[in-house]
């Protein structure tokens, strides 16, 4: 189950209202599903296989390779016990992340290998000073139901990928800053068995919010984005890419406030139109990304000691110059 924008963001914001205490959260959610190629005339989706002889496939394109993996990275420093990294990546499974809380040892909460986590269900953190990277992914973008593997076969046609980055910090002044970064991406080669004209569709839904309920000391900044994009390069015989589409967001929050951004929901998009020509060798590749950073804002007593030194040197370079 995934959660739609606005649900996502008020969970985040009850972290802070439950436990009454002033803090910051943020979140960079992105979650796409139901992206395949189909054919223009008719709209079914491309049937393609992995393993096939001559006389027995009747698929539309032919599958060489398909790699697909999942970063997933956390970091928090200068608090109490000094620091803490976790990083992970998952090459062929289908979920995976942390959680890192505040003063834990070993930092690492949970983490995905082929399995899912408790967590994947994207909840807010179990613990209220943390931050996370969490990222699943499952399907195909090609109808696999002909492909003589049966594992193959059972692979649902429409892939889907989410990524997730966020924290949730109540008492930031013991932590200095921290941060989350996820990446999913997916490169599919294939050869098109036949004379083709498609075009890619998916929908997405992307979600950022950032909180600062105030009475936190120092002043904080937090930073949230989100990146989706699809290139569909066409390997021989030209080596052009014929589909290029990218969408990438962000928002900013210093000090006490708040600052969203929402697609409202799944939004159905495509690319355009294009062909595929039989014996041509193509590669589809998705990547998808979430993000979300906090640290504190310099205080204005450090900015003037820090501009006081740099004048006091420009009085000097003066006085030697004269």
């Amino acid at each position: 189950m995934k959660f739609t924008s606005y649900v996502l963001g008020a969970m985040l914001s009850v972290v802070l209202a439950t436990t009454a205490q002033a803090g910051i959260t943020g979140s960079a959610f992105v979650d796409v599903k139901g992206l395949k190629i189909v054919k223009v005339s008719g709209g079914a989706t491309v049937t393609a296989d992995f393993i096939s002889f001559p006389g027995i496939s009747v698929s539309e394109i032919r599958g060489i390779s398909t790699t697909t993996s999942g970063v997933n990275e956390t970091s928090l420093s200068g608090f109490v016990d000094g620091g803490e990294s976790a990083s992970i990546t998952i090459v062929g499974t289908p979920v995976g992340g942390f959680i890192l809380p505040i003063g834990t040892d070993p930092p690492v909460a949970y983490s995905g290998s082929g399995v899912a986590p408790a967590d994947n269900a994207f909840l807010v953190p179990t613990t209220p000073q943390s931050v996370r990277a969490d990222s699943t992914f499952s399907g195909s973008f090609a109808d696999l139901s002909g492909d003589l593997n049966p594992a193959v076969a059972a692979i649902p046609a429409g892939a889907a990928a989410t990524t997730l980055a966020d924290f949730a910090v109540t008492v930031p002044s013991l932590v200095g800053k921290g941060g989350a970064a996820v990446r999913n991406t997916t490169s599919y080669d294939f050869v098109a068995a036949t004379d083709l004209t498609t075009k890619i569709v998916w929908e997405e839904l992307i979600d950022l919010n950032l909180l600062d309920t105030g009475g936190v000391s120092p002043v904080y900044s937090s930073f949230a984005s989100t990146g989706f994009t699809i290139t569909l390069t066409e390997i021989t015989p030209t080596g052009t890419a014929i589909v290029t589409y990218e969408n990438f967001e962000s928002i900013t929050q210093t000090g006490p406030g708040s600052e969203t951004f929402s697609s409202g929901g799944f939004v159905a998009k495509e690319s355009v139109v294009f062909d595929l020509k039989a014996g041509g060798k193509y590669t589809l590749d998705v990547s998808q990304t979430s993000f979300v950073q906090f640290s504190p804002v310099p205080e204005p007593s450090s900015l003037l000691a820090f501009m006081g030194v740099g004048a006091i040197g420009l009085v000097r370079r003066r006085r030697r110059q004269a």
